[in-house]
């Protein structure tokens, strides 16, 4: 699979919909993405759940343990933003589009961020599921 390391970098609204992958990118089975003090802003994002962003196994081929804060509001570039993750050390596999069954790539981020100006209401979001 392909390597891309992506460091010192803000990224702006790169999924649409739910989920945590980025639209531009294709499977890469055995690849890895690198992400390394970059920002992944949204617009909006589905309910952040805690425990699940937490039970995400971490991928076997990256030594450490995950270790994710959940921090609330944060400014970056000068922007707020309304809900935070930052992402200390973590690592696990991703898929591909929606309901994949491939094995897409393995994602890496050390001191990256994922800040959202809004979150979708989980009432909201599980009567249309």
């Amino acid at each position: 699979g392909a390597n891309l390391s992506l460091v010192h970098l803000t990224m702006k609204d790169t999924r649409y919909g739910p989920g945590a992958d980025v639209d531009v990118l294709a499977s890469s089975p055995n690849g890895i993405l690198y992400l390394h003090d970059l920002a992944k802003v949204q617009s909006s994002c589905p309910p952040l759940n805690e425990k699940q962003i937490l039970a995400y196994p971490r991928d076997p081929r990256v030594p450490g343990v995950n270790n994710i804060t959940f921090p609330g509001p944060w400014v970056w570039d000068g922007a707020p933003y309304n809900y935070s993750i930052l992402y200390i050390d973590f690592s696990t596999q991703m898929s591909i589009g929606e309901n994949a069954d491939d094995r897409g790539y393995v994602v890496h981020k050390r001191g990256s961020w994922k800040l959202c100006q809004k979150v979708g209401d989980p009432a909201c979001v599980a009567q249309a599921d």
